[in-house]
């Protein structure tokens, strides 16, 4: 597989000359295969995330090909939208919504304004995104975790669209649902376990594909 990979995302990704640490999308591929998603399916997924700009490199290198890094939590998220994807969910606008639910917090998420967000403040602090969160969490031994996907029609209008969080058991989840519940009627509702998809992403590199 070629590293000579595309980023569609929003955002400008800095080259650098450091040695390599982040997580390549060779890497990255390895770590989502499975039975059913073979290495060059895997590969060719996470890219087409990343064309999408629904997975984001925090750099890249200048050297040889100039692979795009990426953070260990944009693994999860393509994880989850693999698994949106084998649930026949093939909706663009929700597969973003997806993506920018486990890319970023929301003031109300963290009980915090935003301005306390803008500002930094370190008592405030945060895993810098949901995703992380649940990594971090997982791998202190938190358990627990779900992404839930609502499908929602607006009352008035009747127009359908999509509400995510990312939940956790007897809590009000990680994040929040979005959409007013005064406007907006739930029709339906997914569920997918985020611990099996970090059961599988944190497996011993030993018994990986």
């Amino acid at each position: 597989m070629s590293e000579h990979d595309a980023y569609g995302g929003p955002f400008f990704v800095p080259e650098i000359d450091a040695d390599q640490k982040g997580i390549t999308t060779d890497a990255a591929a390895r770590a989502l295969a499975e039975p059913g998603l073979p290495l060059n399916k895997a590969s060719v997924f996470f890219r087409n995330c990343a064309t999408n700009g629904l997975v984001h490199p925090y750099t890249r290198l200048r050297t040889g090909l100039k692979p795009y890094l990426y953070r260990a939590d944009q693994l999860l998220i393509a994880a989850v939208l693999h698994r949106v994807a084998e649930a026949a969910f093939s909706d663009k606008s929700l597969r973003q919504k997806v993506s920018h639910t486990l890319n970023a917090w929301n003031a109300d998420d963290l009980s915090l304004t935003e301005e306390a967000i803008r500002e930094g403040n370190a008592e405030h602090f945060a895993p810098r995104s949901p995703a992380a969160f649940a990594l971090y969490s997982f791998l202190h031994g938190k358990r627990g975790f779900s992404f839930e996907i609502r499908t929602c029609r607006q009352m008035d209008r009747g127009t359908l669209t999509f509400d995510c969080r990312l939940g956790r058991q007897d809590t009000e989840g990680v994040t929040r649902f979005r959409l007013d519940p005064e406007q907006y009627s739930v029709r339906s509702a997914f569920v997918t376990s985020v611990d099996d998809i970090l059961i599988h992403l944190t497996r011993e590199r030993e018994i990986a594909n």
